[in-house]
Parts: structure tokens; C-alpha cells; sequence
């Protein structure tokens, strides 16, 4: 009992002392965006290999979070309390505009579905989803200590709140499809998260654009 208890102690001195990372904002930032990156080219890597949907869907979340990131680091490097105002609405129009086009991918991919069903390796796929979620832990905890989980330029925002639901949803729906055999839960779920993608990419690149007309305007 005894032991137990010690062991349970050293891992929660482990955790807790995890917080106190001896690393200024720049550095947290630079191992932030690495991981991101290396994240989202493994799950866009593994959604190919699944034919997973929702894999895909979780590689376009990450790919927003180091676009996002990319933008906090320039920031940084430049040494700027606050990003011009031009330079903030080039990126959430340019991050609108590819994850847009991203989003297309996954309707072509519906249609195509619908006279030739695919597959999905679900264990590969709740595989990966397992792998990632404890990254995506470290990196909002490494946000986190650079104070940055709150920061939002006009419509691009971090995308922690929808890379912790898309997790969630792909995970349970992976799940799902394991244990019923079902593959047309990813088409259907792929649906729904290509639509909130699509919507919330659009809704982004459009309030940039409109403020790009505002700025140009007399």
C-alpha cells in the first residue's frame, strides 16, 4: 500500500512539475508548431491509408492550429506586442481559402463513395486518434503557458475548442464503425464535419475579405 502510494506521488510530482517547463514563450511556440505540423502530416498520412474521413477531418483541424501557431511565432521573431492589422487579415483570409478548398477534397471523396464504398481500418485509425489526443494535450498545455489560448484575430481564432470536439466525434465514431462493421458511418459523419469545416472556413475567409474592403475604402 505503501509503495503505491509513493509511486502515485512521484507521478503526480511528474505531472505537476510538467507545467514548470524552463521554457520562454518563443521556444514553447517553436515546439508547439513543430508538433502540430508533425501531427497533422500524421493523421492526413494515416487517413489515406484508412480511408477515414474523419482522420482527414482531424488533419485539416491541425493544419489550421500551425497555421495559427506559425503566425503566433512570426509574431514573437519579430518581436511585436500586436501583428499589423494587414498582416492579420492576409492570414485568416489565406487560412479561410485553403482550409476551403481542403473541405472540397472531402465532398469529392462522398461522391465517389457512393458507387464504390470504402473500407475503413479502424484499427489503424483508433490507433492513430490515441497517439494524437495526448499531443494535442502537450501542445494546449504549452499554449497555455505562453498565455496565448485566448488570443483571436477578427473570425481566425485558435482552434482548440474544435480540435478537442472533432477528436472526440472521429474517436467515437471510429468506435462506432469497429464494433457495428459499419462503414457508412464515415461517410455520414465525414459529411457533417466537411459542412462544419466548410462553413466555418467560409464564414472566416469572408469576414476577411470584407475587412480588406473596409481597410481599401476612403
Amino acid at each position: 500500500m505503501v509503495i503505491r502510494s509513493n509511486r502515485f506521488k512521484r507521478w503526480k510530482s511528474i505531472i505537476e512539475s510538467f507545467g514548470f517547463l524552463p521554457l520562454d514563450n518563443q521556444s514553447a511556440l517553436l515546439i508547439s508548431f513543430l508538433l502540430t505540423g508533425f501531427l497533422a502530416f500524421a493523421e492526413f498520412f494515416f487517413s489515406q491509408r484508412t480511408n477515414s474521413l474523419s482522420l482527414f477531418c482531424i488533419s485539416l483541424v491541425q493544419l489550421s492550429l500551425s497555421v495559427f501557431i506559425l503566425f503566433l511565432l512570426y509574431t514573437h521573431y519579430r518581436r511585436e506586442a500586436m501583428p499589423s492589422f494587414q498582416l492579420r487579415l492576409a492570414t485568416s483570409l489565406l487560412n479561410g481559402f485553403f482550409l476551403l478548398l481542403l473541405s472540397g477534397y472531402i465532398f469529392l471523396e462522398i461522391y465517389s463513395r457512393t458507387s464504390l464504398p470504402a473500407d475503413i481500418g479502424t484499427r489503424q485509425a483508433m490507433a492513430v486518434l490515441l497517439i494524437c489526443l495526448p499531443g494535442n494535450l502537450l501542445i494546449q498545455r504549452l499554449l497555455q503557458q505562453t498565455d496565448s489560448l485566448h488570443w483571436r484575430f477578427g473570425s481566425f481564432r485558435l482552434p482548440i475548442p474544435g480540435i478537442n470536439a472533432f477528436f472526440l466525434f472521429a474517436l467515437l465514431t471510429v468506435t462506432l464503425i469497429h464494433l457495428t462493421n459499419i462503414d457508412l458511418l464515415d461517410t455520414l459523419i465525414g459529411l457533417i464535419m466537411g459542412l462544419a469545416l466548410a462553413s466555418w472556413a467560409g464564414f472566416t475567409m469572408m469576414d476577411a475579405y470584407w475587412k480588406i474592403l473596409e481597410v481599401k475604402s476612403p
